[in-house]
C-alpha cells in the first residue's frame, strides 16, 4: 500500500497504522504523515497518537478537521517530533511531550473555537509552539524541567488566552506576542535555577497575570498592553529575581509585588491612562523597587519594608494625585524620591 496516499479517519498511530481491513502498516522509527502532500481531511474528527523514541523523527502536516482534531506526541531517546498546519473548524487537542533530549514542535495550529495545548519538555527536552491561533480560546500548558527548554510564541484568541507556564530544576520557559481580543489570564512559575520570561503581551481588555520566582528563579514579564486593565501579581523568593516592566493599561494597573528571603522584585515603565494602585513588599533582606510610574489621574502606592528588606519609589507622576503609604521596620530602609502631582503621605 502507498502511504503517502493513506487517508485518515479516526485512527490511532503509534509505530503501526491499522486500516479498515485490519491491515497493518508497520514503520522504523521514523513515521512521516503527509508531509507536504495534499491535506488530511475528515468530516468528523481526527484522533493521532504518535510515539517517536531511538532517534526516530515523526512529522504530521496538513491535517483538517471539519470538528476536531485529537492528537498525542511523544518524543523521547533524542527522537525529533512534528506538526504543523493543523486546522480544525472546532477545537484542536494537542498533548505534546519531549524527553531524553528530545524535540517537539507544534506551528500553525488554527481552531475554528478553542485550542487545548498542553507541552511538556523534562531531562534537556525542547518543546517549541508557535502560530497558535483560535476564534474564541486558547488553553496552554506549559512546563519545562531537568534542563528542559520551553516556548509559546504568535499566540492569537479572539476571545481569550488561559496559559499556565512552568520552569523548573533548570528549565527555561519563554511566552512572547501573546494577543487576545479580549482578556489573558497567564501564570508563570520559575523555580530552582529556572527562567522564565513572557513579553508582547496584548488585550483587548485585561491582563490577568500572576509570576513566581523561588529558590534561585528568575522571571521576567515585560511590554505587557491592556485596553483597560492589568492585574500583576509578582512574587520572587528564596534568592529569586523578577522583573516587571513596560505594563500599559487604557485605564488601570493593580500591581502587587513581593521579595522575600533574599528576593530581588522590580516594577518600571508603568503607565495608566487613569490609576495605578501598586502595593510593594521587601523582607528578609530583599530588595524591592518600582520606578518610572505614570498615571492620567493618580497613584495610590503602598510600600513595606521589613526585616532587612530595602523598598525604593522613583519618579511617579500622576496629572492629579499620588497617595503613597511607606513603611520601614526591623532595620530596614525605605526610599522614594521624584514624585510629581499632589502627594499625600
Amino acid at each position: 500500500m502507498d502511504t503517502n496516499r493513506f487517508k485518515v479517519r479516526n485512527y490511532k498511530l503509534k509505530g503501526e497504522i491499522k486500516n479498515k481491513k485490519k491491515q497493518k502498516l508497520k514503520f522504523d522509527p521514523s513515521v512521516i504523515i503527509n508531509d507536504n502532500e495534499r491535506a488530511v481531511t475528515t468530516i468528523g474528527i481526527n484522533n493521532i497518537n504518535i510515539v517517536v523514541t531511538d532517534g526516530g523523527k515523526s512529522r504530521i502536516g496538513n491535517v483538517t478537521a471539519d470538528k476536531k482534531n485529537n492528537i498525542t506526541l511523544l518524543a523521547k531517546q533524542h527522537g525529533e517530533a512534528q506538526i504543523g498546519n493543523v486546522t480544525a473548524n472546532a477545537d484542536n487537542t494537542i498533548k505534546q511531550t519531549v524527553k531524553e533530549s528530545g524535540h517537539s514542535t507544534i506551528k500553525h495550529v488554527t481552531a475554528g473555537k478553542g485550542n487545548d495545548i498542553t507541552a511538556t519538555a523534562e531531562k534537556h527536552g525542547n518543546a517549541e509552539m508557535g502560530e497558535v491561533t483560535a476564534g474564541e480560546k486558547n488553553t496552554l500548558k506549559q512546563t519545562a524541567k531537568e534542563s528542559g527548554h520551553s516556548t509559546i510564541k504568535h499566540v492569537r484568541a479572539g476571545k481569550e488566552n488561559d496559559i499556565k507556564t512552568t520552569a523548573e530544576k533548570h528549565g527555561n520557559a519563554e511566552m512572547g506576542e501573546v494577543t487576545a481580543g479580549e482578556k489573558n489570564r497567564l501564570k508563570q512559575t520559575a523555580k530552582e535555577s529556572s527562567h522564565s520570561i513572557i513579553k508582547e503581551v496584548i488585550a483587548g481588555k485585561d491582563n490577568d497575570i500572576k509570576t513566581t520566582a523561588e529558590k534561585h528563579g528568575n522571571a521576567e514579564i515585560g511590554e505587557v498592553t491592556a485596553g483597560e486593565k492589568n492585574r500583576l501579581k509578582q512574587t520572587a523568593k528564596e534568592s529569586s529575581h523578577s522583573i516587571i516592566k513596560e505594563v500599559i493599561a487604557g485605564k488601570d494597573n493593580d500591581i502587587k509585588t513581593t521579595a522575600e528571603k533574599h528576593g530581588n522584585a522590580e516594577i518600571g515603565e508603568v503607565t495608566a491612562g487613569e490609576k495605578n494602585t501598586l502595593k510593594q513588599t521587601a523582607k528578609e533582606s530583599s530588595y524591592s523597587i518600582i520606578k518610572d510610574v505614570i498615571a492620567g489621574k493618580e497613584n495610590d502606592i503602598k510600600t513595606t519594608a521589613e526585616q532587612y528588606g530595602i523598598t525604593k519609589i522613583d519618579d511617579v507622576s500622576a496629572e492629579k494625585k499620588n497617595t503613597i503609604k511607606q513603611t520601614a521596620k526591623e532595620s530596614s530602609h525605605s526610599i522614594i524620591k521624584d514624585c510629581s502631582g499632589l502627594i499625600k503621605l
